[in-house]
């Protein structure tokens, strides 16, 4: 990554006003306040005083790395397609190694400014009810906002659809599932992770238990991961003026969709970045009770049915499990419960070993690594055997 100074230094913001001046009509512009600096980029304010508008100019520190796929595309298609969720909006970009003149000297992306304030750590007694209650009727209408279906139309990522799968076509969450394992069970087992390996496969075989039978072919839906306080800017009235941090929005099954927002799920291993250590784990049932009643109610005026917001009150060991996958933290407390080495859950392991190279038949049984594991499953049956 290119030294901060040596971004911030190529700006040049008198073309960065101009710019912005010409897509604003011809109304000018001007910067306010310091350059707010983050760990990977700098935002730059830029003021509207006849409209009484702001922009940010967001500066990606690392130069050398397009990020139109990750930052651009997903707030184009909210504008498309979901225009009511609070999302900022795109008014211009100029991304890395893009062709032509850009007299602004670095890549960047111009956008809405959100008016407010990030919201406070929530806690038993913060907000209080009326606030947290005005949040969490704000949090069902995003959700419901990210429903229809219209994902898989090719404008956005479908996450986790396996290798050999046409990349623009969902499939079942029973597939989704599975590659969701596979993919660090193939990592693990490059790694030589024996125990991890042994984890995975037992996982595999829960993979049934974890989906819900009349949802697995349904619908793909648009994601938001991170829906907690630091995400959430409201003003003094405790509304939504904005929903930040969509880089990693993409489309996945409908299953993974209907989840309690991290602002309220707190899972083992998982608490938000900004919850202090003392919130970290806190069980919001009350507040989970009022958002599954809001979002009933909701989906029933919207749709005629309420098989989201069920899904969602049946969410918390689902979401469990399909963080272990991939959150080191999650995966140790779930393995810890769940994947013990009973006899019966060796056993399926070995049943799970046989399928996944069956699966995948770059991985031969011959490879060190699979021979390893294959020992590992014979010494845990005899051990076993023996209790």
């Amino acid at each position: 990554m290119e030294p901060t100074t040596s971004v911030l230094s190529r700006i040049n913001k008198e073309a960065l006003l101009q710019r912005a001046a010409l897509l604003a009509n011809g109304s000018e512009c001007h910067f306010v306040g310091e350059p707010i600096q983050r760990v990977d980029l700098a935002i730059l304010r830029l003021h509207f005083p006849r409209q009484g508008k702001t922009w940010a100019a967001r500066i990606p520190f690392e130069q050398e790395w397009p990020f139109y796929e990750i930052s651009v595309r997903p707030l184009e298609f909210l504008a498309l397609h979901h225009p009511k969720i609070p999302a900022p909006r795109v008014h211009d970009y100029v991304d890395v190694g893009a062709d032509g003149d850009n007299p602004v000297g670095v890549a960047y992306i111009l956008m809405d400014w959100i008016e407010g304030s990030h919201m406070q750590p929530w806690s038993l007694s913060e907000p209080p009810l009326p606030a947290r209650h005005r949040v969490l009727d704000q949090i069902a209408d995003i959700m419901l906002e990210m429903l229809p279906k219209d994902a898989a139309n090719g404008d956005i990522y479908l996450y986790g659809v396996p290798d050999g799968a046409p990349k623009t076509t969902p499939v079942s969450t029973t597939a989704w599932l599975t590659e969701s394992i596979d993919r660090p069970l193939r990592r693990h087992l490059r790694q030589k992770k024996v125990s991890l390996v042994v984890d995975n496969l037992i996982q595999r075989s829960m993979v049934a238990s974890y989906v819900v039978p009349e949802h697995n072919t349904s619908h793909w839906t648009v994601i938001h991961p991170d829906m907690h306080s630091a995400n959430l800017i409201v003003d003094k009235d405790w509304t939504i003026t904005g929903l930040l941090d969509w880089d990693l929005m993409s489309a996945q099954p409908l299953q993974k969709w209907a989840v309690f927002p991290k602002l309220i799920e707190h899972l083992p291993g998982a608490a938000p970045p900004d919850v202090p250590a003392q919130l970290a784990y806190l069980n919001f049932a009350q507040d989970k009770a009022y958002l599954v009643t809001t979002l009933t109610k909701k989906e029933k005026k919207r749709t005629g049915t309420t098989d989201t917001a069920k899904l969602v009150e049946s969410s918390t060991e689902r979401a469990f499990f399909e963080m272990s996958h991939n959150a080191p933290t999650v995966h140790q407390e779930f393995a810890g419960r769940y994947c013990q080495r009973t006899r019966a859950n060796v056993e399926a392991a070995r049943r799970e070993l046989e399928r996944f190279v069956a699966e995948n038949p770059s991985i031969s049984c011959g490879d060190a690594s699979m021979m390893e594991v294959e020992s590992e499953l014979e010494k845990l049956l005899a051990d076993a055997a023996t209790e």
